[in-house]
């Protein structure tokens, strides 16, 4: 259509006939906006205005990085739209507005505005984007792997769109990209016997007809097919097809590749047939694809580390964890809460008064997933850095770089101004300085006297506990100190004094300290606290190998020193190993730990041909008992369950561990249904048994409830999903009134 078509045209037509032309070709899309802004009629009719603004933000979506621009314009313009009373303009901007928060990962504002879009135009008898609406309701769902969930969406989106077929615009469209997104499902699901009907209608269509957005969904369903029915070379012809197609459009081509290289690997197919495409994902979007492109680096890592180009394989480590930080999976699994807290508010048929009830109810539960979020994304950069100088600290037995990189990694974390070093000399009843940083002009050693009563060194050694600047004794021992340089290091006004203690031994202290009041805060020390043990057990192996070298030269036929001293460093670096995989709160495996043994037993149950069963559990409103009872109480609680679950799955020779908050996790192998179903009452009775008052819950007690997915072959096909099914197990287990366990079995 040219310009002087869409001034003729009815006003209300102008905005579906511009985006049909913008999806078809973009560039044209630009350059008609651009004149239909110069018109007249674009000057002096706010609902012609209104239509091409419409578009003009379709159009800056498509752009795949300008989303927090797209946010900011409509945020404005709705009010507008609103205001002026166009709902069916209303309605396409706040879908654009949802599909911005989609493409940003922050599915509960974006579901909150879906569900806002259906009710808009069920009250205004509008049929314009309802059925589209089902269908990214379906990608959240899909995005969180609850394919179930997101099928029953695609199939509302299809009801809705045969019951309005004269009135929905762009009708084969959205209905062609509803059989593209079950057919993915179906894909995914392996639920192969539900395919053929859709390819067939798929494979029927002329897509060099319809527009760019359906092409490339058709191209990308019948690529997913081909792989999951054993024909890489036809997927590898699509995916060309694709790739031709987006040409230089980042975000879809990173939409692509991924996928592409994540199937061929999943196949088992030989590195060749995918090695360009891996090697394309250094230069692709990480913020469309944060998870894909984690994996991508990670088979990166292994490209190079083979080739031996240990540079790149670093380079690459540092992408790799910046990308995990992206995509917290612990925000996967709350995210998932909230959607089924969303889902459940929205569905079904309230009053006025309840909606709006329920709307402030949808409000307050996205700004706390988002405040989860935010928290978790925290929580896991904290974690990964500080196994990553966990790993660091270990692989050296330099004590000057151990010492450097300490210093280093806390200065890189925290704000100091300098920061000294001690170790324990008992025999001389001393502590002595082994570096001083920040110091304008520091001496090369210092000395503190074990039973100096004015030094806050001697009495963080004394007392074994970290020290602050902000204990009440600080003070007096600055006023005694006034003369005298250390105690107080240099008269510092904000300091902490941590130990460093190896069994129960303190063999030192180090200070961080600086010329402002106030300046640590909570999670400095939290920070400090978490890096202690390997501070501390790096420290003890870098000091036993300088005296080791020390007494090598002096006695070099005293061999048995070798020995013992390097039986010790193994013991210490098992030590580090034990607890980087040990939850510090519950002692039982972390997540990563658990991740590791989950791969093996896999293995192992595919080795053996045996069964391989996932218990996913959840303490039951463990909210309400922390809200009675306060978070130490709550604490206590964790270690209690946790013990009765490792304990019970340990006598089965399997591995469970704590998931995250008040959620566990396990495997075994080798169970049928009827002992995977023993186990779990087990461990539900054993729950009983403590008789933990929970007054505000439905059993007055604290219970668990558990889900349980049991695989009984092919286990590494399912490796993804089985944890997912056991979830959805868990769910169906607390509507059913909680403190029970369900399960679910897989071919």
């Amino acid at each position: 259509m040219t310009v002087e078509d869409y001034l003729n045209l009815e006003t209300n037509q102008v905005y579906q006939n511009l985006l049909r032309q913008i999806l078809e070709n973009r560039e044209q899309g630009y350059t008609i906006v651009d004149e239909l802004k110069e018109s007249e009629k674009y000057k002096k009719d706010s609902e012609f205005r209104a239509n091409v603004q419409t578009a003009e933000v379709v159009l800056l979506l498509t752009e795949g990085n300008q989303h927090e621009l797209v946010i900011e314009r409509l945020t404005k313009f709705i009010e507008v739209l609103e205001a002026l009373k166009y709902n069916y303009l209303l309605t396409s901007n706040l879908n654009t507005l949802a599909n911005a928060y989609f493409l940003m990962g922050k599915y509960e504002h974006a579901l909150e505005i879906y569900y806002r879009i259906i009710q808009i135009e069920k009250e205004n008898n509008l049929t314009a984007v309802t059925a589209t609406i089902y269908i990214n309701i379906g990608l959240i769902y899909f995005q969180a792997e609850m394919y179930d969930k997101a099928i029953e969406h695609y199939e509302l989106a299809l009801d809705f769109l045969e019951q309005n077929k004269n009135t929905v615009p762009r009708y084969k469209e959205t209905l062609t990209h509803i059989y593209c997104e079950i057919l993915n499902a179906y894909a995914i699901m392996r639920e192969f016997n539900k395919m053929p009907p859709l390819i067939e209608k798929l494979e029927s269509l002329d897509i060099d007809r319809t527009s760019f957005d359906i092409q490339y969904a058709v191209l990308a369903a019948l690529m997913y097919v081909d792989f999951f029915t054993n024909k890489p070379e036809e997927a590898k012809k699509k995916f060309e097809k694709i790739k031709a197609m987006v040409a230089n459009n980042l975000p879809y081509l990173t939409n692509s590749v991924i996928p592409f290289v994540m199937m061929s690997i999943e196949m088992g197919l030989p590195q060749s047939f995918y090695l360009d495409e891996l090697l394309s994902i250094e230069s692709l979007v990480v913020e469309t694809n944060p998870r894909g492109i984690a994996f991508g680096y990670r088979e990166l890592k292994k490209y190079y580390l083979s080739e031996g180009n240990q540079e790149k394989v670093d380079e690459l480590n540092e992408k790799y964890i910046k990308a995990l930080e992206e995509n917290l999976e612990a925000n996967h699994e709350k995210q998932r809460d909230s959607l089924r807290l969303v889902s459940n508010l929205v569905e079904g048929k309230e009053t006025a008064e309840q909606k709006n009830y329920k709307n402030r109810e949808l409000r307050m539960i996205a700004e706390e997933a988002i405040r989860n979020k935010n928290e978790l994304e925290i929580a896991y950069k904290r974690i990964e850095m500080i196994h990553s100088i966990g790993l660091k600290l270990n692989s050296s037995l330099n004590l000057q770089e151990v010492v450097e990189f300490i210093y280093e990694n806390i200065r890189a974390n925290m704000p100091l101004d300098s920061f000294v070093i001690f170790v324990a000399e008992p025999k001389h009843k001393r502590l002595r300085s082994l570096a001083t940083y920040g110091y304008k002009s520091p001496k090369e050693e210092y000395i503190v006297e074990m039973d100096n009563p004015n030094s806050m060194i001697a009495r963080c050694y004394n007392t074994g506990e970290m020290l602050s600047s902000e204990d009440p004794f600080f003070n007096e021992v600055i006023e005694r100190q006034k003369q005298v340089t250390l105690g107080t290091l240099f008269n510092a006004k904000a300091a902490l004094y941590v130990p460093i203690i190896i069994e129960e031994e303190v063999i030192g202290v180090y200070t961080v300290q600086s010329d402002r009041v106030g300046l640590f805060a909570e999670e400095d020390v939290t920070f400090l606290n978490e890096l202690h043990p390997f501070i501390s057990i790096a420290l003890r192996n870098a000091i036993y190998s300088r005296d080791l070298s020390a007494e090598i030269k002096s006695h070099l036929d005293t061999q048995e020193i070798l020995k013992s001293v390097n039986d010790q460093l193994i013991s210490a670096n098992e030590q580090l190993e034990y607890l980087a995989g040990i939850d510090q709160l519950t002692q039982i495996n972390n997540r990563r730990s658990y991740e590791d043994k989950y791969q093996r037993m896999i293995f192992f149950a595919e080795e053996s041909k045996k069964s391989l069963a996932v218990f996913m559990m959840d303490i039951d409103d463990f909210k309400l008992y922390n809200d009675r009872f306060g978070h130490i109480e709550g604490d206590e609680v964790l270690k209690k369950i946790a013990q009765i679950i490792d304990s019970a799955v340990s006598k089965r020779s399997g591995a469970a561990a704590r998931f995250g908050g008040e959620e566990f996790i396990a495997v075994c192998i080798g169970l049928s249904q009827n002992e995977a179903l023993e186990l779990a009452e087990e461990m539900l009775r054993s729950v009983r048994d403590l008789k933990i008052e929970n007054p505000a819950s439905e059993n007055k007690q604290i219970s668990i409830s558990i889900g349980i997915a049991m695989s009984l072959k092919d286990h590494s096909k399912k490796k993804f999903q089985l944890s997912h099914w056991a979830d959805e197990k868990l769910y169906e287990a607390k509507k059913n009134g909680k403190d029970q366990a369900m399960l679910v079995v897989v071919e």
